[in-house]
């Protein structure tokens, strides 16, 4: 369970402590921390208090030290140092040092030449970019997030399971049906970027752990929420759980109240091909819109194959047009699962009772800022309905 010591005025002290090879600096004045899902790698970027001088702490935060960093004793991070800032002025030091965790080797790592992978599976791929283009050499590669999420949060949170897709075969590139499955990396070509190209296609995504290895999986909103977000009207502090500001944004602009996907055509003497997968945007038809999407994908065949990629599609949509933050007081809040606290982690879900926008629903949260000062964390939040992800292909 995640532990929190408490100051001189009783205050809960649940403020990022960074350690820089094995010296822990315990002094943060001011940092930004994010993590997202979606979006990698993590990074951070934190001034330095300390009663060290500038050049000890500058040894200290050489670059490619490696970091960790943790909230109260909850690890959230473990990478390299990328680089820092230095200060000196009348009476005042300052260093500034910033860091991302061990995706930033994925992400900035190049294809060194051009390469062919045949018969590879997501798994597979992964692991060879990663041991024998990053030279990472033994390396973890957790097939869903759960344990890391237990570390993060420092909750016993458990999900239940969703499928593996991690370890089925990739589609040849440009799709089709090649008798050898071969996809291809370009010479200069960014490994992330390569990775992406075919992870998109079954909806999951490579993130590092707390502890510097690596999981592939799919954003799971199958599991219990970990914690409550409440604004009550008229309501105590208490009731309103440590909100500090709401910011919510509906945008119909790039949604469609429905999608229909057409088969690959037959030829000429088929005819024109028949609709075969069709989804709704219920919300939008709701609110009087027609404005359909009309897809012809080459790479669906069958009926299924096709309304899953048009159910994708509305996701997408559902996506983009609905982003919901909120600012709240605090790394930490109480748990709804095993008791004590729980750090607000990404890929949890949260329960979100709010009179004033009038949400009452779980929501799955895709990314977490930390900041100081003050000591707040913003949570960016998606609907469960909405995460829908790849093409349902195999």
């Amino acid at each position: 369970m995640a532990t929190f010591a408490r100051g001189s005025d009783g205050e809960l002290d649940d403020r990022v402590r960074l350690t820089l090879g094995d010296k822990d600096v315990l002094v943060a004045e001011s940092y930004d921390v994010t993590r997202s899902y979606l979006v990698q790698p993590s990074d951070f970027r934190l001034r330095l208090g300390s009663g060290d001088t500038l050049p000890d702490l500058i040894k200290l935060a050489a670059p490619k030290t490696r970091f960790e960093l943790r909230i109260g004793d909850v690890l959230q991070q473990t990478g390299e140092v990328d680089g820092y800032e230095a200060e000196n002025s009348v009476g005042a030091s300052e260093l500034t040092v910033h860091g991302r965790d061990a995706m930033a080797r994925v992400f900035d790592t190049y294809m060194r030449a051009d390469q062919t992978f045949n018969d590879a599976t997501y798994e597979s791929l992964v692991y060879n970019v990663l041991t024998k283009e990053l030279k990472l050499g033994d390396i973890v590669l957790d097939s869903d997030n759960e344990a890391n999420r237990r570390v993060t949060t420092g909750t016993p949170v458990r999900s239940k399971k969703v499928p593996n897709t991690r370890g089925r075969a990739i589609k040849p590139d440009g799709g089709g049906s090649s008798v050898v499955r071969s996809v291809h990396a370009k010479l200069g070509e960014r490994a992330y970027d390569f990775l992406r190209r075919h992870l998109d296609r079954a909806g999951i995504f490579l993130s590092s752990t707390a502890d510097g290895n690596f999981v592939l999986s799919a954003p799971n909103g199958a599991q219990p929420p970990i914690a409550r977000i409440v604004r009550k009207r008229g309501g105590s502090s208490v009731e309103r759980s440590h909100v500090i500001s709401a910011r919510l944004r509906v945008d119909t602009t790039h949604r469609f109240s429905r999608v229909d996907v057409y088969l690959r055509g037959r030829g000429k003497k088929a005819g024109r091909p028949q609709s075969k997968g069709i989804y709704v945007d219920a919300e939008m038809e709701h609110s009087g819109f027609d404005r359909p999407l009309v897809i012809r994908d080459v790479n669906c065949t069958t009926d299924e194959q096709a309304e899953y990629l048009a159910r994708r599609k509305i996701a997408e949509g559902c996506r983009n047009g609905f982003r919901l933050e909120y600012v709240m007081s605090g790394h930490s809040t109480p748990s709804l699962v095993g008791g004590g606290r729980a750090v607000w982690a990404i890929d949890t879900v949260v329960q979100v009772d709010d009179d004033e926008l009038g949400l009452h629903e779980n929501f799955w949260v895709e990314a977490v800022s930390f900041h100081r000062p003050p000591t707040t964390t913003t949570l960016r939040l998606m609907r469960l309905k909405d995460l829908v992800f790849g093409t349902d292909d195999e």
